[in-house]
């Protein structure tokens, strides 16, 4: 889960979830709303900001990076231009 630096997670950690934290100004860029299967409105990360954490997470796996390359490569909905904004 992403959180802004300065953002206090011990609960979040104790479940054994990886927290990554960013720069505030940055933790807003690429948030989209989407409906949950149970009908909830959740926000995630868009592709194009999803793929370039990713790429900048440490100690990615190259087998990942190529999967997430390719589906975005062949996916309708990519927007190449959003790409370069978030390469934060």
């Amino acid at each position: 889960m992403t959180f802004p630096k300065g953002y206090n997670s011990p609960s979040i950690k104790q479940e054994n979830i990886k927290v990554v934290r960013v720069i505030p100004d940055n933790y807003d860029l690429g948030i989209i709303e989407i409906q949950s299967p149970s009908n909830n409105t959740i926000r995630i990360y868009n592709l194009e900001r999803t793929l370039c954490d990713i790429l900048r997470g440490k100690g990615s796996d190259i087998q990942i990076i190529n999967a997430a390359m390719k589906k975005y490569a062949i996916s309708k909905e990519k927007n190449i231009n959003l790409v370069a904004i978030f390469r934060l």
